[in-house]
């Protein structure tokens, strides 16, 4: 066979792998962060805020046929006091968690329905708030070691979730809001706009 040939065939074999891609905004091939954490257990702080990222954790991820477990953790964490753990899809809504602690299943995200959402939302922050999304939230009793694993019961069969854990208990019924940089910068805008206001009118 001719050179040539050997080389436009190798040429295509290389295209036709790159355009795969799997379902739910996840890459056929896994970042290095998921990868690395396949054979143990994952620190999750305390404290720190969730943000898209590919990055273990926040992020989780999960692959293959329904119930899959993630690939990721288990998620470790202590504290004297109480915790509040968040969970939430991204991307394309439809994916439910089975969420355990210490090999006890504590609950599961909320059911949605799942289907191909157009853009994506891989922000958890923004999914987090948006009712097509699965999510859950459970207070983390203090004063003993947390080990959460997290299993995908429902919706594609892999992509990318999000997970993290904030001090004090979790709040009642409603959909907690979370801190952001943007209210400080808002209120200042504000303020001045209310000075200058002020000021017009005088």
């Amino acid at each position: 066979m001719k050179k040539w040939i050997v080389s436009v065939l190798l040429v295509l074999v290389i295209l036709m792998i790159g355009t795969v891609s799997a379902e739910n905004g996840m890459d056929v091939v896994a970042p290095k962060t998921a990868m690395e954490t396949l054979s143990g257990p994952v620190s999750l702080p305390i404290g720190d805020m969730w943000y898209e990222t590919w990055d273990v954790p926040p992020a989780f991820f999960w692959s293959g046929t329904l119930p899959a477990p993630s690939s990721d953790g288990p998620f470790t964490f202590y504290s004297r006091e109480d915790t509040c753990l968040y969970v939430t899809d991204a991307f394309d809504p439809g994916d439910v968690f089975e969420v355990s602690d210490n090999e006890a299943v504590i609950g599961t995200t909320n059911p949605v329905p799942a289907y191909d959402l157009v853009p994506e939302i891989g922000d958890p922050v923004v999914t987090f708030t948006d009712s097509r999304f699965s999510k859950g939230w459970w207070t983390m009793a203090g004063g003993q070691e947390h080990s959460v694993t997290l299993t995908t019961v429902a919706g594609f069969t892999g992509g990318r979730g999000y997970i993290m854990v904030q001090p004090g208990a979790c709040p009642s019924t409603n959909v907690p809001e979370f801190p952001s940089a943007i209210l400080p910068v808002t209120m200042i805008i504000g303020l001045v706009g209310l000075v200058f206001l002020i000021k017009r009118i005088r």
